[in-house]
């Protein structure tokens, strides 16, 4: 998993792809975190497997929480998912909560796209739809 960035938003803002196979959406926010710039994200986690169970859950969750500081400079986060998962919300208002921005869920990366560019995100014309 590596994180691609487009051509950022009036405001500096720039894009984030990740694809979310297993801890991909962590590292692909840990890095967005890092590089200490605005940045929106277009999560794929269409084909992540569900949330780790046992000790590897916990070590998500710390990871996560650590990302708090970082997460400030998100304009949002845009999660694209199965069409099984667009009924459960809960992960979505969880990312809300734990980080502060704004955080949707779409069935389609173009939806997804719509909406971070509604958020204030400039998606260049390559981006994956």
């Amino acid at each position: 998993m590596t994180p691609t960035a487009g051509p950022g938003s009036g405001a500096g803002a720039r894009l984030v792809q990740i694809e979310a196979a297993d801890a991909g959406a962590i590292e692909g926010l840990e890095a967005a975190c890092a590089a200490g710039e605005p940045f929106g994200a277009l999560i794929d986690a269409r084909r992540a497997a569900g949330p780790e169970r046992g000790p590897g859950r916990l070590q998500q969750v710390r990871r996560l929480r650590a990302l708090r500081p970082g997460m400030s400079a998100c304009a949002g986060l845009a999660f694209v998912v199965s069409p099984d998962a667009m009924g459960d919300q809960r992960r979505v208002r969880a990312a809300r909560v734990m980080f502060g921005c704004p955080a949707e869920a779409f069935a389609s990366p173009t939806e997804a796209l719509a909406w971070l560019a509604a958020q204030g995100m400039a998606v260049p014309p390559d981006c994956a739809r």
